[in-house]
């Protein structure tokens, strides 16, 4: 009975260090998201820059592709807080599976 109480408490510190092997991990759009938001959004202001300075369009005409650009600049800013909010998420998912693997 002693060897079956061993054998668990050791079969739940191995989950529970799986459990932070894998919690360590981030998605991979909260890694490449934000490069490439800002990306698009440069490439964007460049082009409307661009053809406004060249002459090819005035200002009326690009100013749909202008609001895009800062609209998606503003996108940009809430990156941070989308990974802060992955991140309490998932600290609330890994405390709920921690208390129902605890052995006694």
């Amino acid at each position: 009975m002693n060897q079956d109480n061993n054998d668990r408490i050791i079969h739940g510190n191995v989950n529970s260090e799986k459990l932070e092997v894998k919690n360590n991990k981030e998605p991979l759009i909260f890694r490449v998201g934000p490069t490439i938001t800002l990306v698009i959004a440069l490439l964007c202001f460049i082009t409307v820059i661009n053809n406004v300075l060249s002459g090819k369009k005035d200002f009326k005409d690009v100013s749909f592709f202008a609001i895009i650009t800062f609209s998606i600049i503003i996108f940009y800013t809430t990156w941070p807080m989308l990974r802060k909010s992955y991140k309490r998420k998932k600290a609330r998912k890994e405390e709920i599976i921690n208390k129902n693997h605890q052995v006694y």
